[in-house]
């Protein structure tokens, strides 16, 4: 059997654990080399610097994208207090700094006004189009522009572990459109003391997640 005749019988979904380095429609182009599977679909991307869960329906399970594509989604992160960045994550160049490093209680404070349905700006480094370009094709080609805020829902956001007077672990989950690198400098602003995300990592996607990748 030539594995063109295999992938006509394969239909499903298939969790890859990204690493860094890589891009989702990289991932997808990887995937149907090796499988010979033509329609090939995504539950949500992951830009080449975020890790964890992308799930890939392949086959005939790319009918029920739009069904995963409504639900939550789990990240961790590190939220960098005192800087922010052109691309709101640690890839950027600093645009701004502060010596503020609000204490922990504050922080908790402060991202409870983060919960339920909010406004939020997406990060310049963004796949959103604008005049059917990519944000990000934009940014890395030195263009002005701007997005404009979306309306996102935020189910939880809570504090894992304050790992020193500069980087706070957290968790985000959020429904579809939902940023993290958009929350970190959220908060730092709320805070008055900017703020970045780094090693943005997702452990759930819908009903997927980290342990079955």
């Amino acid at each position: 059997m030539t594995t063109n005749e295999l992938s006509e019988d394969i239909h499903g979904w298939l969790l890859i654990d990204k690493p860094m380095g890589i891009g989702s429609t990289k991932v997808v182009s990887i995937i149907r080399r090796i499988t010979g599977i033509r329609k090939i679909g995504h539950g949500g991307t992951l830009d080449p610097d975020a890790t964890g869960v992308l799930a890939l329906a392949l086959g005939e399970a790319t009918k029920t994208v739009p069904v995963l594509g409504d639900t939550l989604k789990t990240y961790r992160f590190t939220l960098r207090l005192g800087i922010a960045t052109d691309t709101d994550d640690s890839s950027g160049n600093t645009i701004n700094k502060s010596s503020i490093r609000p204490e922990t209680k504050d922080i908790k404070k402060t991202i409870e006004k983060l919960r339920g349905h909010i406004l939020q700006l997406p990060p310049k480094l963004s796949a959103l189009k604008i005049n059917g370009k990519r944000a990000y094709k934009l940014f890395h080609q030195g263009l002005d522009y701007e997005l404009s805020p979306r309306k996102i829902y935020v189910k939880d956001i809570s504090i894992l572990q304050r790992k020193n007077i500069n980087e706070v672990a957290m968790e985000f989950t959020c429904g579809k459109g939902g940023y993290v690198r958009s929350l970190a400098r959220d908060i730092g602003e709320l805070l008055g003391c900017f703020g970045h995300a780094h090693g943005i990592r997702r452990i759930a996607s819908g009903p997927f997640n980290i342990e079955k990748s």
